[in-house]
């Protein structure tokens, strides 16, 4: 089996029960031969909120999420994060 675990907790300590959570999990499933990835989204600087930096063209220069999602506007960073689900 294949897992991903995405870890969004701002916690700089990693004692928060999500970091505790997964890491559990991870030496569990690893031990029993899964292939496991983890991904702590705040440390590679993934940004939470959805806005108009996260897309590469603002059509007529005003943001609007209805006019700027579409085929390949979102930037490389969120392109990474959508492969890790793949």
């Amino acid at each position: 089996m294949r897992v991903l675990f995405l870890v969004a907790h701002v916690d700089p300590t990693h004692k928060a029960t999500a970091f505790r959570f997964a890491d559990s999990a991870k030496a569990a499933l690893e031990k029993a031969g899964h292939e496991v990835r983890y991904v702590n989204l705040v440390e590679s600087g993934f940004d939470r909120t959805l806005t108009a930096k996260d897309f590469k063209k603002i059509p007529d220069g005003t943001f609007s999420i209805f006019a700027v999602t579409g085929q390949d506007n979102l930037i490389d960073e969120i392109k990474v994060q959508q492969e890790n689900l793949k």
